[in-house]
């Protein structure tokens, strides 16, 4: 996780301070119930030396070590040992459920539960899986709270893994190019694939194997055996050809209305589909060398140390992956869009392409100034 606690924040707490009892606050517990009454008669009682709390420096609130603190209370101390962690309060309280699930007196299932929505609440970007090991969780209960959640229908569009990297929730558009490059690239290991594919080496080894097996390499896409279909149908009807202007032929097929939706706007969105294929052939037709090559720009970017090395380089190579998908694959990806999320979709899309087309302005510009 590129937050502050993957990148070690919880190592990195100051040295061990005497801190006077009374200048702490209560601890922002996960425990739901509150603290344990037999737990720190427990503590007060043993003649061990208590290990140091974790304490939250700006807020002066217990992050771990609820049940010491009130422990030496009980012994009439009024001094204590602390730690300090200097991160934010939402981070704080992570240090806390990781430390309570780590040591001490153990989460309850409802105490974890609370801590996943907490924590879905403040780091929504964070994959099932991340938040799932953070408490104590299987990925798939944690994709149960996910989903029943508020505003489970806001959820980010991609998510950050526990390996740092930023993945969309839907990677049929990954497992595609994956597919691919299995083909192309037989040789190739399954984390390069993965690095060109945007997706995880788990992932591209599930790819593998349903290829293997002759399956489609995107599970539960019965739907996109027929928009693949479709797209080579129109590519073989018009192979490059073009008007005499220089534009490609349209090229229309009939398709049955889609449930729920209009006859007009099925023929619209057809229509749609078949001058993206045919711009997509047109495209293809023309020489290699008087295009630039995506895959081939990525590719020797991915291999600039500054940008592999950096986190923000990784992120920007990540959003530019897009624009190397071939044009077919865009177009298999049209009949992966329910009628009812097309305007949600492409809003998202062109809210995308507005984004990077700044972003292209802005190192354009920068292009020309250092040129004058």
């Amino acid at each position: 996780m590129a937050d502050a606690l993957h990148e070690g924040d919880l190592t990195r707490l100051s040295p061990v301070q005497s801190v006077p009892v009374k200048s702490l606050l209560p601890a922002d517990s996960p425990r739901t119930a509150g603290e344990n009454a037999e737990h720190v008669q427990l503590l007060a009682q043993s003649a061990a030396l208590l290990p140091p709390i974790t304490v939250h420096r700006a807020s002066m609130r217990v992050v771990d070590g609820a049940h010491r603190l009130r422990a030496a209370v009980e012994r009439g101390e009024e001094f204590i040992q602390v730690r300090f962690f200097g991160g934010s309060e939402h981070d704080a309280f992570l240090v806390a459920v990781r430390e309570n699930t780590a040591h001490g007196l153990p989460l309850s299932m409802q105490d974890r539960l609370a801590a996943a929505a907490r924590i879905l609440r403040t780091h929504p970007h964070w994959s099932d899986r991340a938040i799932a090991e953070l408490a104590g969780l299987s990925p798939k209960t944690m994709g149960e709270i996910r989903r029943s959640a508020p505003d489970a229908d806001a959820q980010p569009t991609a998510r950050l893994g526990r390996d740092g990297k930023v993945r969309p929730v839907d990677s049929s558009a990954g497992r595609l190019l994956a597919a691919r490059l299995v083909r192309e690239l037989p040789d190739a290991s399954l984390r390069d694939i993965a690095k060109k594919a945007g997706i995880s080496p788990g992932t591209v080894r599930d790819v593998r194997a349903r290829i293997g097996r002759g399956e489609d390499p995107v599970p539960n896409s019965a739907g996109r055996n027929h928009a693949v279909a479709t797209s080579a149908s129109l590519a073989a009807a018009a192979p490059g050809s073009a008007a005499p202007d220089g534009s490609s032929s349209l090229v229309t097929v009939e398709e049955p209305a889609a449930p729920g939706g209009s006859p007009r706007r099925t023929a619209a969105l057809a229509h749609q589909r078949c001058v993206v294929v045919g711009k997509a052939t047109r495209t293809a037709a023309r020489p290699a060398a008087s295009r630039e090559d995506a895959a081939g720009l990525l590719a020797a970017l991915g291999k600039d140390p500054l940008l592999k090395y950096a986190e923000q380089g990784r992120l920007m190579l990540r959003l530019l992956s897009a624009g190397a998908l071939p044009a077919r694959l865009w177009n298999d990806l049209d009949d992966a869009v329910p009628d009812y999320s097309v305007s949600s979709v492409s809003r998202l899309a062109r809210a995308s392409a507005e984004a990077l087309t700044q972003f292209a302005d802005r190192l354009e510009l920068r292009s020309d100034r250092s040129e004058a």
